[in-house]
């Protein structure tokens, strides 16, 4: 009997609730609603250029977009990527004032570091909560390979590193001077940078060749009096290996000094020499006592020894002839000696011996390469059919390098570099560099083709 009252009460209060209830589902559903159409990314597509187009470096790009939205286009952009998704060019961008819009922009496709070959136009348009894109691929075709400068390194007192550069017109002048010892230097083109290591008391720094300023620097560290760094080289893998003096091997990233790699040696060794074969870091190395000298296999991803083989003469320079060959330049016993070396077993076979002891060697083709002699005598050998021919005589060599744009080999001497022709052995022209010069860098417009 006393529950009609509460029932009357109960509807009572439902119907006042009611279109509470009602208001508050129709405002969760608009939510929703909205949500959903915010989320809702722009239509996006490029108009212009076609499909397969090809540019040339230097150009402007016009790129057209066309671009939809349900509420607003906030931004169009556009860039070009590579294979991995990495843009190549500073991508551009325009806020559009209508929806929808058309718009065309201007990409400027100018750095000379960009190689030859298929890439992809990307175009991008957001509302401000949600991005689309629309890609089509395009061939870019590099700017001619060009050498911009040599650097020359000389070491004019102690504690003191000068760096010369001959530009593109053939005038010399004084580039910077460093507080540094000089235990190595090394040039990458790709990174566009100049890599100076020192030994007892100098720091590895690298050196914008633009300004000269100092990009990054790994302190030296050494206490022993002997020197910290050791073997600096640099390697087809985009890494700068050096030798340190707490008896590792390290590996850094040459364009951010990134630590990559670290491996591990001996008690006593220290690495004089490093090449990168097939995943393998190749070092050769020579104990600080004994004189003993190895040849030392780690892996490339986590420095990981993989074996070690008997090494009879100081390594010059190593080089990578196949998957599973080096080729080891080095002195044995007052002579030159080329070791061809099987990596998975250790076999060898010597192609040539020369005279006298190998003071610098270079790379100028798949199957040639420079060499000088401590007798001032300068050879051109050829692996496929192990001879070598002299090309030419003067004073001794102290390093070489090939410039490939223009086909000559520098070769750093006592006062001078000079640019000689690898098939005859002319001087074809010689540039007057104050101090004994120690290493010669040629720096091009990007990296090797």
């Amino acid at each position: 009997m006393n529950s009609a009252p509460h029932t009357g009460r109960y509807f009572a209060v439902m119907r006042y609730q009611h279109p509470a209830l009602l208001a508050a589902w129709l405002l969760t559903g608009l939510a929703a609603c909205k949500k959903d159409k915010e989320g809702t990314p722009p239509s996006v597509s490029i108009s212009a250029p076609a499909a397969g187009s090809t540019v040339a470096v230097p150009e402007t790009l016009a790129v057209t977009v066309t671009a939809s939205d349900d509420a607003r286009v906030e931004r169009i952009t556009a860039t070009i990527v590579d294979a991995n998704g990495v843009p190549v060019v500073t991508g551009v961008g325009s806020s559009p004032l209508a929806n929808p819009a058309t718009v065309t922009l201007g990409l400027p496709v100018t750095s000379e570091l960009i190689r030859s070959g298929a890439y992809t136009l990307v175009a991008t348009a957001s509302d401000g909560e949600a991005t689309a894109r629309d890609s089509r691929p395009i061939t870019v075709i590099a700017a001619p390979f060009r050498l911009r400068a040599v650097f020359a390194v000389t070491a004019p007192a102690t504690g003191s590193v000068a760096l010369y550069k001959i530009d593109s017109v053939g005038q010399v002048g004084l580039a910077t001077t460093l507080a540094s010892d000089l235990g190595g230097a090394a040039v990458s083109s790709g990174a566009q940078l100049l890599y100076i290591g020192g030994s007892v008391t100098g720091p590895l720094q690298a050196i914008a060749p633009d300004g000269y300023a100092m990009r990054w620097q790994r302190a030296n560290q050494g206490t022993l009096g002997a020197p910290y760094f050791y073997g600096l080289t640099r390697t087809d893998d985009a890494r700068l290996y050096v030798g340190t003096d707490d008896g590792r091997l390290r590996g850094f990233e040459e364009g951010s000094g990134t630590g990559a790699f670290v491996a591990d040696l001996p008690s006593g060794y220290r690495t004089e020499r490093t090449v990168v074969v097939n995943g393998l870091v190749v070092s050769a190395e020579r104990h600080l006592v004994t004189q003993q000298r190895r040849l030392a296999l780690y892996q490339q991803a986590s420095g990981a020894a993989q074996g070690q083989q008997a090494l009879d003469k100081a390594p010059i320079a190593l080089f990578r002839r196949d998957a599973d060959h080096v080729l080891l330049f080095g002195n044995r016993s007052g002579q030159g000696v080329v070791e061809d070396r099987y990596l998975p077993l250790g076999g060898t076979w010597e192609p040539y011996v020369w005279p006298a002891e190998i003071t610098a060697v270079t790379r100028i083709g798949t199957d040639a390469w420079i060499v000088a002699l401590a007798d001032g005598g300068l050879e051109r050998f050829t692996y496929t059919d192990a001879g070598s021919l002299s090309i030419g005589s003067g004073p001794v060599i102290n390093d070489l390098a090939f410039d490939a744009a223009n086909g000559t080999v520098l070769a750093a001497r006592d006062g001078q570099v000079a640019a000689i022709d690898p098939q005859s052995g002319t001087v074809v022209q010689a540039f007057a560099v104050p101090g004994d010069v120690r290493y010669v860098l040629p720096l091009f417009n990007r990296g090797a083709e």
